[in-house]
């Protein structure tokens, strides 16, 4: 699974042991949520079996986890563990989990519906849109097109990557970073490759993308996520924003910094990451569903567009095997998983771990939302969804 980026265990122990952070009390009210959709997990055949394989994972050691299922039998959904742990608030269904890089596709389609509209096209630089003294400081971000940044073949190098962001993240945990100010910690990096030549997952790109959305309509990069997604397909529980970053309804996130299982909130670490092109929906698992059939079935952008988010090319990397990653896209992965082919994406942050599946074949989607990370929690993380992948496919 795909994480935003990875640091050290002695780095976190040090750093929460120099940073312990006061979290503000929340009112019960503030976790409300309503099932607004037609929902046949009770009748769904594999119900039973779904359930109790989500609350035996959730009982190793998660500290909540919502799990979706679309097929031919109709939809299940179902929950367990905590919202809320300090409050002991449940997970409910509806509830909304932030899902840092499946927020990627949300930004890719956005592109493409402004390629559709004459604003923008896929060689275009982002120096046809942003400042040169801005992009001539970071490398590569003057030669790469849009379409090599859709894709993670810019070269661009990742912010994220190295501990300057990492020790800033800690260290100014209160700091609202702009898209801007945020790229400042690819600046000192190197290339990685040249435009085109090699895959490289950057989240620069999708930061620079964001901006480049912003200034191709004028719009806040919030009002385009509104305009070109939120509002086309009514997802009422999907949000971004800078102000607040976090809405009302969306569960904390967690860390198991220890590997034994004990919790650490995490939101002041986590509420920063979300101000980017590359990740900071917060959404239910209903709309991720909605969403991702959406897009996938030509609802959203025209057949054009989707032929770009889906011309796959190899990427060469770690082989991961039972959920490996061989194709990537223009906004869009594709998986192997024990349930069959898949295209979607994962996101990992401080806190919260996501997954996002459709698979063509079958017609089928999965949705697997997790509000932790790290240590053990991981490692259930990885068990639960290979396990539902195998559940699912009987």
């Amino acid at each position: 699974m795909k994480y935003n980026h990875i640091i050290s265990l002695t780095l976190l122990l040090l750093l929460f042991a120099a940073c312990k952070q006061e979290i503000a009390p929340v009112e019960a009210s503030f976790y409300d949520c309503e099932v607004s959709f037609a929902d046949s997990s009770d009748v769904h055949p594999k119900a039973a079996a779904l359930q109790n394989l989500l609350e035996s994972e959730v009982a190793k050691g998660l500290p909540g986890a919502i799990m979706l299922l679309k097929d031919a039998d109709g939809l299940w959904v179902g929950a367990s563990g905590y919202a809320d742990v300090g409050h002991q608030i449940q997970m409910e269904k509806c509830h909304k989990h932030l899902i840092a890089s499946i927020s990627k596709p949300f930004t890719a389609t956005i592109i493409f519906k402004l390629i559709e509209e004459g604003l923008l096209s896929l060689d275009q630089k982002t120096t046809d849109w942003l400042d040169t003294d801005f992009t001539k400081r970071i490398a590569n971000a003057d030669k790469a097109s849009i379409q090599q940044m859709l894709a993670h073949t810019s070269g661009i190098p990742d912010y994220l990557d190295g501990i300057n962001y990492d020790l800033a993240l800690f260290n100014q945990p209160y700091w609202k970073w702009e898209q801007e100010a945020i790229m400042k910690f690819a600046k000192p990096r190197k290339a990685v490759n040249a435009p085109g030549e090699a895959y490289y997952y950057s989240n620069s790109n999708y930061t620079l993308l964001g901006m480049i959305i912003e200034k191709a309509t004028g719009l806040s990069f919030a009002e385009a996520y509104q305009k070109y997604v939120f509002d086309p397909l009514n997802l009422q529980n999907s949000y971004y924003g800078l102000d607040p970053a976090i809405p009302a309804g969306t569960v904390k996130g967690y860390l198991d910094i220890y590997g034994n299982g004990q919790l650490m909130q995490s939101e002041h670490l986590y509420e920063n990451e979300l101000r980017t092109g590359d990740g900071g929906i917060s959404t239910s698992a209903h709309d991720l569903l909605v969403f991702i059939e959406s897009l996938m079935k030509g609802k959203l952008v025209s057949d054009s567009s989707l032929a770009v988010m889906t011309d796959w090319f190899p990427v060469f990397g770690p082989d991961y095997a039972a959920y490996d990653q061989p194709k990537n896209g223009h906004g869009l992965e594709y998986f192997y998983t024990p349930a069959g082919d898949a295209i979607g994406h994962t996101g990992g942050i401080f806190g919260f771990s996501s997954v996002v599946h459709y698979f063509p074949e079958t017609d089928m989607t999965f949705v697997l939302l997790i509000n932790g990370v790290g240590g053990k929690i991981s490692e259930i993380d990885e068990e639960l969804t290979f396990q539902a992948f195998e559940l699912i496919s009987q």
